[in-house]
């Protein structure tokens, strides 16, 4: 079921949260954490159950534990398995479990981008690599 904002139990009532604005998602054993930049969410439901409520384009599993919001990557690792670094400065290990789809998944995503980028006029360009895995630089 997609939901476009999630009522989330806070302070004895329920608030309405744009998923967008959710960094990640942690297990809780029965319950999950739901992050984002200014609040922290604990509900009752374990965060498969969770995870069903949220954009499966927008988030990406990376272990059993957690789910990352792609639009709040601002870098990632190859580096003991599998780090992804969010806009908050909070990092995330990649569970071996994961690792292949997410770097997959990312890879796409930046290969979509340069793409896009790459059709856009007026546009300057600048690709290199970081390890197997592209990362592109844009001026406007």
């Amino acid at each position: 079921m997609l939901v476009f904002e999630l009522p989330l139990p806070h302070n004895g009532r329920f608030v309405l949260v744009d998923p967008k604005i959710v960094l990640y998602l942690q297990a809780d054993g029965s319950y999950t954490k739901v992050i984002t930049e200014k609040e922290k969410y604990h509900i009752s439901k374990n965060l498969k159950t969770v995870s069903e409520e949220f954009n499966q384009d927008l988030f990406i599993r990376v272990s059993r534990s957690f789910m990352v919001n792609k639009n709040h990557i601002i870098s990632f690792s190859k580096k003991n398995g599998g780090i992804l670094y969010l806009t908050t400065c909070f990092e995330i290990s990649i569970s071996a479990t994961y690792h292949n789809l997410v770097f997959e998944l990312l890879n796409s995503d930046l290969e979509s981008l340069e793409e896009a980028i790459h059709k856009k006029k007026g546009h300057s360009q600048k690709t290199w690599m970081i390890g197997n895995y592209k990362s592109i630089s844009s001026s406007f």
